[in-house]
């Protein structure tokens, strides 16, 4: 017994080992086997993390493979360059097929939040089409590595989307739960299905037939693999809500497909039904209470092939049904509708879908409508349709929540419509039958996505075949009062077909807050650290600023607009908004007692940078108002705190991006214009305040300074301002200046001075200021004269530094400057001549006593020896 119990531990403690060691031993082979199984397979890229998971506890007695971050891209020329990518799979393989390695089972697949894109595009291509052809895997004779013996195959959280650009329809699946079982190595056997999809949408051409519907199954079927035959055992289905029955059998012959199925809804409630209309399946449909019974059924039977497809019937009926939404006092009542799709004889341009005997009352108010669609499924389906209404607005808010938002007024609506779509599609308005017209007075719309309640007094919307015309529109949103008419085009291509909305529109207004209406949905609100609220501005929006389908023609007249600081008057603008552009054609208003023309275009197909471009022409506008109103010219201008009287005239051209709030982005700013400035007067303007102290020219108040006739001719590249030369007058001195500012406000300015000596009223210190260190500092002047002087100004816009030398003298100055020059040059000559005559005279003085002395050491010579010979003449020796 003891023996026994230690060779079944010695051999427990073996399989322990085994099953530890077995992983590490057998990675790389499968590693090696799954690469080359790919690679042989697969046409296109298949990535994955070569870290593989290997593993016998995890689904014991098989090994369980796990494969991270598998990416199988599509082939080229499709929109999405993934086929599939999923997060982790889990494959379950027989243990003895490992350890042969000629053909490894698999057994189980789990797929961890896969990502699905199957996609036909319009040459009938899919983007499936990726794994070699079995043909020539057998001309190559190559035996797979991998066998498929499904028993289990499991998908969690995956979100698969199918779109058939030849059949016009698209599906997608959001958090994809499936669950299936069976023996599919079998050829009769019975498989176990469990479904959940908590969003399912379907489109079939223009008609999204299921829009983010919940969807749960639990179904079980018998598969005949050998007959192709699959039969429907015991199924249960729901949609929102509404518990479906179905049974029946498929049966798959050649290509083509033999149904013969039937469902029906066992509970047959009308609360299960309308959980189906997604206008009114809301997070807390459980409570809703209704009433009323519906008649629900459906069939579907024969050959689904090319040319044919089974023929079918839909029909759901209610009488005298309601509902209730929770926490609401009165229900929606006395709804009847009969609804039939249906085919009768197999081929799929006949099927036809028709709605008649549509009413709903909300107390006073009533609803009715009609619709027909026939050959729905063909190319060129034929629609027609009818609808009522007659509503007491302000009354809806006891039949249905108005989450947070208020309306009021009444609305009245006689609509028909009937034509075929391809009429639509082709713009060919004048064969569509349309009719009708729309009514709404004293309507109040106010929610808490706007800033600001929404009136409209009365609004009249009368339909034809070519266009929707608006005869009347009178309301208010906030401050801003309106009148408006005009007419739509290409409405039903627009709603339908996704073509470009025309429009043209007049509206007049007596004021109009623009600010107001940038902001028509709140910012929020948050608290900072000191617990005191703070507005968080809203982030700059990726959604276009103009929508890309829209040719709207826009003629408005406002008496008063406010914009930013800024009050227009009689303002007058026709503007075209296409292609994400505005085009300014014309906008005129009044403002500061002047007047303003513009034309442009903004440029909005960037929203993150749109582009300004535009010219102006102003009359008599104010110059302190426009620094003050308009930041961004303060980088260039200072303002003056004692104020600065004045206007200006200009004509220039503009083109700049805007930022988040639109207003210029400086770095890209380039103007070109010029400024008439007849006359202004400057308080305590700095720079031109220093030219008149270091002159002494101050006349009248010494705060104050006067410009005449100020011609400015600047530009502005990039930011930088260039001002050209310019004249103008500082009181009764001509000043010539011009120069550049740039971003950083450091100013260069360089010009020149002709200042009338007059003006100085003898004060000869002024001149020897500027005359120090030159030729001409004994210059003496008289009010007849006049001096040029060079003018450099530094610095920057709010501390600019001022620097004044001599550069040239007027005429009469030179005359006496010559004078004195040559004055001065004969002075200096006459010293020069003196000093060398001094000089000369000295030098002969000099040599003549030289010459003296040995003109008598030499005579006295010659008397000794003449006295010497004389002497001897006369006494011998």
């Amino acid at each position: 017994m003891k023996k026994t119990a230690i060779i079944i531990g010695i051999i427990f403690a073996l399989i322990l080992t085994i099953a530890f060691v077995a992983p590490y031993f057998f990675k790389d082979k499968i590693i090696t086997i799954l690469k080359a199984e790919v690679n042989k397979q697969s046409k296109t890229k298949i990535d994955f993390n070569e870290d593989i998971g290997l593993s016998v506890f995890k689904d014991f007695p098989r090994f369980s493979l796990t494969i991270s971050d598998l990416i199988v891209h599509a082939p080229t020329g499709f929109a999405s360059d993934t086929l599939v990518a999923s997060k982790e799979i889990q494959l379950s393989l027989d243990i003895m097929s490992v350890i042969d390695g000629k053909k490894i089972q698999i057994h189980k697949i789990i797929l961890d939040q896969p990502v699905v894109n199957l996609h036909i595009n319009k040459e009938g291509k899919t983007n499936w089409d990726i794994f070699v052809s079995d043909n020539k895997q057998e001309e190559t004779k190559e035996e797979k590595l991998f066998a498929i013996n499904l028993e289990k195959l499991e998908i969690i959280e995956g979100n698969i989307s199918f779109k058939d650009e030849v059949a016009d329809f698209s599906t997608k699946l959001k958090n994809y739960n499936h669950s299936l079982e069976g023996d599919f190595t079998q050829d009769v056997f019975d498989i176990k299905n469990e479904v959940e999809i908590e969003k399912l949408s379907f489109k079939k051409g223009l008609i999204s037939y299921l829009n983010e519907a919940n969807i749960k199954a639990n179904a079980a079927m018998n598969i005949d693999l050998k007959n192709k035959k699959y039969t429907f055992l015991k199924n249960e289905f729901s949609i929102n809500g509404l518990l479906l029955a179905f049974e029946g059998m498929i049966n798959q012959k050649n290509e083509d497909i033999n149904l013969d199925i039937s469902l029906n809804s066992p509970e047959s409630k009308f609360k299960s039904f309308i959980s189906l209309i997604p206008a009114l399946y809301t997070k807390d449909f459980e409570d809703i209470k209704a009433d009323g019974t519906v008649s629900f059924s459906g069939k579907a039977k024969g050959t689904y092939s090319e040319k044919t497809i089974p023929t079918f019937s839909f029909i759901a009926k209610a009488k005298n049904a309601w509902f209730q939404y929770p926490k609401l006092p009165n229900k929606v009542d006395q709804i009847n509708f009969d609804l039939a799709v249906s085919n009768q004889d197999g081929k799929k341009e006949n099927t036809e879908v028709r709605l008649t005997n549509f009413t709903a009352t909300m107390g006073k108010n009533k609803t009715s409508g009609e619709l027909t669609i026939k050959e729905s499924l063909a190319e060129n389906p034929y629609i027609n349709t009818k609808m009522k209404l007659d509503l007491k607005l302000e009354e809806l808010k006891n039949y249905l929540p108005m989450q947070g938002n208020e309306i009021a007024g009444a609305l009245q609506a006689d609509i028909k419509a009937d034509g075929r779509m391809a009429n639509v599609k082709s713009a060919a308005y004048e064969k569509i039958n349309a009719s009708g017209y729309l009514n709404a007075q004293n309507m109040k719309i106010k929610s808490d996505q706007l800033t600001v309640p929404l009136y409209l007094n009365q609004v009249k919307l009368q339909l034809t075949p070519n266009f929707a015309q608006m005869p009347l529109c009178v309301g208010k949103i906030g401050n801003n009062d309106f009148n408006a008419s005009g007419k739509l085009y290409n409405l039903f291509s627009y709603v339908f077909s996704g073509k470009t909305l025309k429009a043209e529109l007049n509206t007049s207004s007596n004021y109009l807050d623009i600010n107001q209406l940038m902001n028509l949905t709140p910012t929020s609100i948050v608290k900072n650290d000191s617990n005191s609220e703070k507005i968080q501005q809203k982030p700059k929006s990726n959604e276009p600023l103009f929508p890309d389908k829209i040719d709207f023609e826009l003629k408005s007249n406002a008496k008063k607009v406010k914009y930013d600081k800024l009050e227009l008057n009689n303002v007058k603008a026709a503007v075209q908004i296409a292609e994400q552009k505005a085009f300014i054609k014309k906008l005129d208003f009044d403002i500061w007692k002047g007047s303003v023309a513009m034309k442009g275009v903004l440029d909005a197909k960037n929203s993150q940078n749109p582009v300004l471009t535009y010219t102006i022409q102003a009359k008599t506008i104010s110059i302190m108002n426009t620094i003050k109103n308009f930041e961004w010219l303060q980088k260039y201008i200072p303002i003056l705190d004692k104020g600065l009287v004045g206007d200006f005239t200009t004509d220039l051209t503009m083109k700049t991006k805007l930022d988040n709030d639109f207003k210029p982005d400086l770095k890209t700013l380039n103007l070109d214009g010029i400024f008439d400035i007849a006359h202004v007067q400057l308080s305590k303007f700095t720079t031109l305040k220093s030219i008149q102290n270091q002159l002494n020219v101050n006349e009248g108040n010494n705060d104050t300074t006067t410009l005449k006739n100020l011609l400015l001719n600047l530009s502005i590249k990039d930011g930088n301002l260039q001002v050209k030369p310019m004249n103008f007058k500082l009181g009764d001195v001509p000043i010539n200046l011009g120069g550049t500012t740039g971003l950083d406000s450091k100013v260069n300015y360089v010009g020149k001075i002709e200042l009338p000596t007059k003006l100085l009223k003898g004060n000869q210190s002024v001149v020897n200021n500027l005359t120090a260190n030159t030729p001409f500092k004994s210059l003496k002047i008289d009010e007849t004269d006049k001096l040029d002087l060079a003018l450099s100004i530094g610095g920057t816009v709010t501390n600019p530094q001022l620097k004044l030398n001599l550069k040239d003298i007027g005429k009469s100055l030179k005359d006496k400057a010559t004078d004195a020059v040559k004055a001065e040059l004969e002075i200096q000559k006459n010293k020069v001549v003196k000093q060398a005559e001094d000089k000369v005279n000295q030098e002969v003085n000099k040599q003549t006593e030289k010459l003296n002395e040995e003109i008598n050491k030499q005579t006295e010579k010659v008397k000794e020896k003449v006295g010497e010979q004389i002497m001897k003449g006369l006494f011998g020796n």
